[in-house]
């Protein structure tokens, strides 16, 4: 009983957490940010294509008249630069003085003087100047310096070179030199920062809802029910979960932003062929992964630990200003263990055995063991110590922290008054309709983003395992068919994880009626309807391409079949006709229809419908799976059964499997043809019957006409609520990225 009301409570503090306002503006910031920065050359790159200057007019350099003849050797650099387009010379004749009342702006001012010794000079412009300007000036400056000590001491132009020629220094460290450390080191230094700020928003988010559980007096009533340690534990794994689905929403915008940055390398042919997968793939390495994992598991106990004091600490206070200043605390505190790490961890110096001790002390590992590994001076003893000390004080600390934490919260001293809770939960009665439905858009989005998260991930580290499966089967499986059992987990994988998310909320959020089911054979006429219907979606497709010149076959143009044995030939069939049609049935009619049909039919069978198709991410089988979706939903809402669209999927995949492994045997291939054809034939019989049956009832569907255009107005209005969730408003995004991506390399291949 306790460990389901936890849930609840870790379930509801997740949904709050994520679908916060400053959640949603933090995630719009990052997204922005991440596909901004990896895509600011391309945004470079177009400006200079299409001649878009950042600079408005162009820049003149005014130089002093002078014996030294400066302005020759800087005319001279700036041609050499490539800058003559947007410099110009002009030899200053009298003397002139210049404030920032008369100096005019993109205008450089250049006095060289002379003395025994050397030159001297001063570069006088209004504001600053472009970095590209001043490293030409500088040059030619120390140019006309290099001449004036030439002709003062009867110097060559080749001693004075060898004079000023600097010596090659080269800093060697073996451990670092490939580019994924280079990657790795950069990957450390933003991680440490993106950490930081989500310590900033989950320690607020902490703060918050403690004082105004507090202020409420909500907590005491959830104390009656559970102890405080199961509170503040499902506060703490609710931050966590909020954690991770941050992680995740993080990894999503650097793929957004570099699926992007293909899209736009490939829509200007700037890149031949598609090498995004395996340049990747290049910088993982055990190192890399290692570095990965220490710094989520790390990551992830400093976090429940800093969570559960602050938590104690904000049961101490009475108010949001004392909350928001232990919350400065806990934060100083972790900013200066940062401050300390890039002191006492550097690449130049071996760590001493204080450093190696230090590292292992709890919520200090999480700064130090990380960078050690990047710089590869973390030993193996040191982070299984670290890791075991860590473990351990996670629920010591959550141990202690319940006492005090219990006798901060009924020890209160400010109380909100009847009336302002009764307004509060008026306001909250008034809101319950909007936030069902963006709820609504929550759930479906975050299932959408787990199964695309699953597929791009699982797929990237089935091809990192490929080549050592292969090795370690000693070649009794070729290399295509281990990729073929691969690519099927994977793709398993992927659609359970998202159908399991989906029916944990389905029963809870079940309706009390149960579903009546319509008899096996009843549900079997629906299959034999089915088959017609499928044959002409077919057709109509097929028309529809030709017209819209898309008309590809993706199992073709991908080369997903290689039928050179019977195993081959076995493992195609079962990834393309049978895994389908169990698994995405699972997830799309099973998980997303059964969740959805509180809403109403018909909003279910068109949402799930949308879904299935835009999760094709191409043009090609997007039009034919939307037709498709259709009726499949309708005939999963009729029939309140599943298996109906496991066989109709299985019949659709499985002929065209067929008719790849046979397409040299006509026997077979007319077999088939032949067996389709009576089955067509019979689903039109029934097709015919319904539709007589239906025109009878023609009289009481139009009775029900004014319902059926309520139905409609609620379906928008709950599409409307959903589109102001951020998760349902990332994972379009997401989809709309990755189909653009996908339909570029079709059309490439």
């Amino acid at each position: 009983m306790k460990n389901s009301k936890i849930k609840n409570v870790i379930k509801h503090n997740v949904e709050v957490g994520i679908r916060n306002k400053w959640f949603v503006i933090l995630n719009i910031l990052l997204f922005c940010v991440s596909v901004f920065s990896l895509n600011f050359q391309n945004i470079l790159d177009f400006l200079e294509q299409n001649d878009i200057s950042l600079e408005s007019d162009k820049t003149i350099i005014s130089v002093e008249n002078n014996n030294l003849n400066v302005e020759e050797i800087l005319s001279e650099n700036i041609i050499a630069e490539g800058l003559d387009e947007e410099l110009e010379i002009k030899k200053e004749s009298g003397e002139i003085t210049y404030t920032k009342d008369n100096i005019e702006e993109n205008f450089i001012y250049l006095e060289i003087t002379e003395n025994d010794e050397s030159i001297e000079a001063k570069i006088i412009s209004k504001d600053a100047i472009n970095t590209d300007y001043i490293d030409v000036i500088k040059e030619s400056i120390i140019q006309a310096k290099n001449n004036f000590i030439a002709q003062k001491y009867n110097l060559d132009k080749e001693q004075i070179d060898l004079i000023n020629k600097e010596p090659n220094i080269e800093r060697v460290m073996l451990g670092l030199e490939n580019e994924a450390d280079d990657v790795l080191s950069i990957v450390n230094s933003v991680i440490n920062y993106i950490i930081f700020f989500i310590l900033i928003m989950l320690l607020s988010t902490t703060a918050n809802q403690i004082v105004q559980e507090k202020s409420s007096k909500s907590i005491e009533y959830v104390l009656t029910c559970i102890s405080a340690k199961e509170y503040l534990l499902s506060k703490v794994l609710s931050i966590i979960f909020i954690y991770l689905i941050q992680f995740v929403f993080t990894i999503l915008y650097m793929l957004i932003g570099i699926y992007i940055n293909s899209i736009i390398k490939m829509s200007t042919a700037t890149i031949q062929g598609v090498g995004t997968s395996s340049s990747m793939l290049s910088l993982v390495n055990g190192k890399f992964l290692l570095y990965i994992g220490i710094t989520l598991l790390f990551s992830l106990f400093t976090i429940f630990i800093i969570n559960v004091i602050q938590a104690v600490l904000s049961s101490k206070t009475t108010n949001i200003t004392e909350a928001g200043n232990t919350t400065i605390i806990l934060l100083m505190l972790n900013l200066m263990l940062y401050i300390v790490t890039t002191f006492m961890i550097s690449s130049y110096t071996a760590p001493s055995i204080i450093v190696y001790i230090i590292s292992c002390i709890p919520i200090v590992s999480m700064y130090f063991i990380p960078s050690m590994i990047v710089l590869g001076q973390a030993n193996i003893i040191q982070i299984i110590v670290a890791t075991i000390l860590l473990v351990i004080s996670a629920p010591l600390v959550l141990k202690i922290s319940a006492k005090y934490f219990k006798r901060g919260i009924l020890n209160t001293e400010s109380k909100l008054s009847k009336k302002k809770n009764e307004k509060e939960n008026e306001k909250i009665t008034d809101k319950l309709l909007k936030k069902e439905y963006a709820k609504t858009g929550y759930v479906l989005g975050l299932s959408v983003i787990i199964y695309i998260i699953l597929s791009l991930g699982l797929s990237l580290l089935s091809n990192f395992l490929e080549e050592p499966l292969y090795n370690m089967l000693n070649g009794v499986i070729s290399k295509n068919n281990v990729e073929v059992i691969m690519t099927s987990i994977v793709s398993v994988i992927s659609l359970v994880v998202p159908y399991l998310f989906l029916r944990m909320y389905t029963k809870i959020e079940k309706t009390e009626e149960k579903e009546v089911k319509e008899k096996p054979s009843i549900s079997f006429i629906y299959v034999l309807m089915g088959i017609p219907l499928i044959t002409g979606i077919q057709i109509i497709t097929s028309i529809i391409l030709s017209k819209i010149n898309v008309n590809y076959d993706v199992v073709d143009k991908l080369n997903l079949f290689d039928g050179s044995s019977v195993l081959s030939k076995i493992l195609f069939f079962i990834q393309i006709a049978i895994l389908p049609a169990i698994f995405e049935e699972l997830y799309m009619r099973k998980g997303i229809v059964s969740y959805l049909k509180k809403y109403g039919k018909t909003f279910a069978c068109i949402t799930s419908t949308l879904i299935f198709a835009c999760l094709h991410l191409n043009l090609s089988q997007s039009i034919f799976a939307f037709m498709l979706g259709l009726v499949f939903a309708y005939i999963v809402t009729k029939t309140n059964r599943i298996f109906p669209t496991m066989i109709l999927h299985f019949v659709n995949n499985g002929l065209s499997a067929l008719t790849l492994i046979f397409e040299d045997n006509l026997i077979v291939l007319g077999i088939i043809g032949f067996l389709y054809l009576i089955l067509n034939a019979l689903g039109l019989s029934f097709i015919v019957i319904a539709l007589i049956y239906k025109i009878k009832r023609r009289r009481k569907e139009k009775m029900n006409e004014e319902k059926t255009n309520t139905e409609k107005n609620n379906i928008l209005k709950i599409y409307r609520y959903m589109l102001t969730d951020y998760t349902f408003i990332l994972a379009i995004i997401t989809i709309i990225v990755l189909s653009i991506y996908s339909e570029k390399i079709l059309t490439i291949i």
